[in-house]
């Protein structure tokens, strides 16, 4: 019976380059301990809603690193690997609060963040995402749209139907935001807010922000200098993020119609109130 040999130059390669990153973390101890000790940490969000400024903030602690993101891959699939989390991971995902997951986080001591985003932004981002970005499976539908103000609608009312023989479902402003919402109850999540994470860049208060990331720091137990906290904070707004558009608070002011505006109350309007981003419905 004959058996496969290993590639002895794959299986080398493979141990210089673990070789390499454990030379090069010895003089860092922090990060040395990242992987040791550090905390797993599992980020999940709304498409849209900053993912990826929460996870730049979270890659620059030191003593964490992004792993794989978790986001349209079958169930099966993100269980097993959130199951495998390393010591100082972050692992990002867009999925609602389930048993097994409550179990998973539970078993691995994984600490949560949850970042939640003005649902009018939501909707504008989103649209600006499908609309410039070709790969994406809603890419030709958008486009197919007469212009943005019907655009952005359907990312405000929702659209079921089928687009060149493909089936479309996009859901409604508060679709999301209702199958969400249980992980802000969660004892191991910690939810941030994008207006207060984002900073002066993105039209949001720098005392706020520095805050933030200190919520960050306490949630997982980390100790951060002023310093550190200030290094955080300068780095953290960047346009080369691959879903980086503008990044601003507010941007659904200079892109709803007044009709646009009034579905929105419809269908929304009590969900922004509960989370805050208005007290009534005259706005």
């Amino acid at each position: 019976m004959s058996t496969v040999k290993p590639n002895g130059r794959l299986l080398r390669k493979r141990f210089s380059s673990k070789f390499q990153r454990g030379l090069s973390l010895l003089g860092r101890p922090r990060e040395l301990a990242g992987y040791i000790v550090g905390p797993k940490v599992l980020m999940v969000s709304i498409p849209k809603a900053g993912t990826h400024l929460l996870l730049r903030a979270l890659d620059l602690f030191p003593q964490l690193r992004a792993g794989s993101g978790l986001v349209f891959i079958p169930e099966e699939e993100r269980i097993r690997r959130i199951s495998m989390m390393k010591p100082g991971q972050i692992v990002r995902m867009h999925a609602p609060r389930s048993p097994i997951l409550d179990n998973l986080i539970e078993r691995n001591d994984i600490r949560v963040f949850y970042i939640v985003r003005d649902p009018r932004d939501v909707c504008v981002s989103y649209m600006y995402y499908c609309l410039n970005e070709p790969k994406h499976n809603k890419h030709d539908y958008f486009s197919s749209l007469l212009n943005n103000e019907e655009r952005l609608l359907v990312t405000i009312t929702g659209f079921t139907g089928e687009h060149k023989g493909q089936k479309i479902w996009i859901g409604p402003i508060d679709h999301y935001y209702r199958h969400f919402y249980s992980w802000s109850l969660h004892p191991s999540c910690c939810t941030i807010r994008f207006e207060e994470l984002v900073g002066p860049n993105g039209g949001g208060d720098q005392k706020q922000q520095l805050a933030t990331i200190q919520r960050l720091a306490d949630h997982i137990n980390f100790q951060l200098s002023a310093r550190e906290i200030n290094q955080i904070a300068n780095n953290l707004y960047t346009p080369e993020s691959p879903t980086f558009r503008r990044g601003q608070i507010g941007s659904w002011r200079d892109e709803m119609t007044n009709s646009q505006i009034k579905k929105v109350k419809e269908i929304a309007g009590q969900l922004l109130i509960d989370l805050g981003y208005e007290t009534h419905l005259d706005w």
